[in-house]
C-alpha cells in the first residue's frame, strides 16, 4: 500500500474511531453505544481502540504500563493499560511472505525522547529483542517499521514501545494483540 493511501487510511481511520476514544461512562456517546451496540472498534475494555483483524488492524497505544508476558501475550498482571498513549500502530501479515510488519506513528509522546520498539510474537521467541528505536521531534512525533518472518509456534504479536528501560514506565502497547 503507497505512503499516501496507507497515510490517508490511518486519518480515516483516527477520525472514525475519535467520539469513540472519547466517550466517558455516562455521556452521550456511551448512552448511543449501549442503545444501539458497538461499532466495529475493540470491545475491549478501558482506553484504546483497534480496527480491522487479519491481514490488517490498526490499534491506538495504551499504556503507562502496557507491559506483557512474553508467551501467549497476555495481559502482565501488574501492567497499567489504563491511559491513551501518544500514537497508532498498524499491523498487516504477507501469508505469501510469511512476515508480519507493524508501522509505529507517535505524536504528542516526549520530545526528544528516544524509544526502543520491540515486535514481539506469541511463542516468546523474541520477547526482549530491540527491533530499533525512534527518536521523537521537538513536538515529540516520530514513525518506525519493522517487519520479521514469523515464528513457527506464534499466533499472534504485539507491539511494546518504551524509553529503554526495559519495560519500565513509560510502556505503551497496543490494547490487543494482532492475531494471523
Amino acid at each position: 500500500m503507497g505512503r499516501k493511501i496507507r497515510c490517508c487510511l490511518v486519518m480515516a481511520i483516527i477520525a472514525m474511531a475519535a467520539p469513540l476514544t472519547l466517550s466517558m461512562p455516562g455521556s452521550a456517546a456511551a448512552a448511543s453505544t449501549a442503545a444501539n451496540g458497538p461499532s466495529n472498534a475493540s470491545t475491549s475494555s478501558g482506553p484504546g481502540f483497534c480496527v480491522g483483524s487479519n491481514p490488517t488492524m490498526i490499534c491506538s497505544l495504551v499504556g503507562p504500563d502496557a507491559v506483557r508476558d512474553c508467551v501467549g501475550l497476555p495481559r502482565d498482571g501488574e501492567g497499567n493499560f489504563s491511559q491513551n498513549g501518544p500514537g497508532l500502530v498498524a499491523y498487516s501479515v504477507n501469508t505469501a511472505k510469511h512476515t508480519i510488519s507493524a508501522e509505529v506513528t507517535l505524536a504528542g509522546a516526549r520530545p526528544h525522547e528516544t524509544y526502543v520498539v520491540r515486535l514481539i510474537q506469541s511463542d516468546g521467541s523474541d520477547c526482549l529483542k530491540e527491533n530499533g528505536s525512534l527518536v521523537t521531534s521537538a513536538g515529540g512525533a516520530g514513525t518506525f517499521n519493522v517487519t520479521e518472518a514469523i515464528d513457527p509456534g506464534a499466533t499472534s504479536a504485539t507491539i511494546v514501545i518504551d524509553t529503554g528501560a526495559l519495560f519500565g514506565v513509560p510502556t505503551y502497547g497496543s490494547p490487543e494483540n494482532f492475531q494471523f
